[in-house]
């Protein structure tokens, strides 16, 4: 979850979450929201209060993936 915040995703469409059921989605919003780490944007986008935060989280993504990020 904190990978599509840290994209700017739409995190409830159906057609981008298809493995992720919404009670599973809102239990991880209210987490980091609780610890203070996302704030709501508006319907269904949220970000990083700490820019940094989100781009850590992308890093970590891509080296998940197999990619190599920039330097």
């Amino acid at each position: 979850m904190a990978t599509r915040v840290a994209q700017g995703a739409v995190l409830f469409a159906s057609e981008t979450t298809p493995a992720v059921p919404r009670p599973e989605v809102l239990r991880a919003l209210e987490s980091l929201s609780a610890r203070g780490l996302v704030t709501r944007l508006g319907r269904g986008r949220y970000e990083f209060v700490e820019p940094m935060f989100g781009e850590y989280v992308r890093r970590v993504a891509g080296n998940e993936a197999g990619i190599v990020p920039k330097r």
